[in-house]
């Protein structure tokens, strides 16, 4: 796989590229069908 940004190879499936910092497209369509989750510290521990 290849950087959009940067050209550089990446591993396969990267979510950034790890020279540059861009965001990678997503490929795979399946992968947009699961509800995004947010990260969020608790607010009690």
């Amino acid at each position: 796989m290849h950087c959009s940004s940067c050209q550089r190879d990446i591993a396969p499936y990267s979510n950034y590229c790890y020279f540059c910092g861009a965001r990678q497209p997503v490929i795979d369509p399946s992968f947009g069908t699961r509800p995004v989750r947010r990260l969020m510290r608790s607010s009690t521990d």
